[in-house]
């Protein structure tokens, strides 16, 4: 299906995360910060990435910034998974280049394997501009 980077300092959240997803079909590969994050990004090429914004080292937004100076979004679908309700930090999310905002306590691990297979049929990560 698609090859997807979960970047989430929670390790009980992102192994969760990873066993959906894989039982759908899909290539997960976790980082837990977002400096490794970018390692990780860079090494496997994915298609999604599903990124926390508050982690230690590197935070989401820092890594969006990091990334984007480096990359061009297209081909890519990055869906910011997190609890923070700071709409700025939403916005400025949006802003660098994430497709969608989920707020974590909203969404349970399967629904996210739903989000990803919407994408993946979809078609979106490809159609990035």
């Amino acid at each position: 299906m698609a090859k997807i980077l979960i970047i989430e300092d929670d390790k009980l959240l992102s192994d969760a995360y990873k066993l959906i997803l894989e039982k759908h079909g899909h290539k997960v590969v976790v980082a837990h910060n977002g400096k490794k994050g970018l390692e990780k990004a860079a090494l496997h090429k994915p298609k999604i990435i599903l990124l926390d914004l508050l982690m230690p080292e590197m935070d989401g937004i820092e890594f969006l910034e990091a990334y984007r100076s480096k990359n061009s979004l297209k081909g890519v679908a990055i869906v910011v998974l997190s609890n923070l309700g700071d709409e700025k930090k939403v916005e400025k999310a949006i802003k660098l280049g994430a497709y969608k905002y989920i707020v974590k306590a909203h969404a349970k691990p399967d629904e996210l394997s739903l989000i990803v297979n919407h994408l993946v049929g979809k078609d979106l990560a490809r159609t990035r501009k």
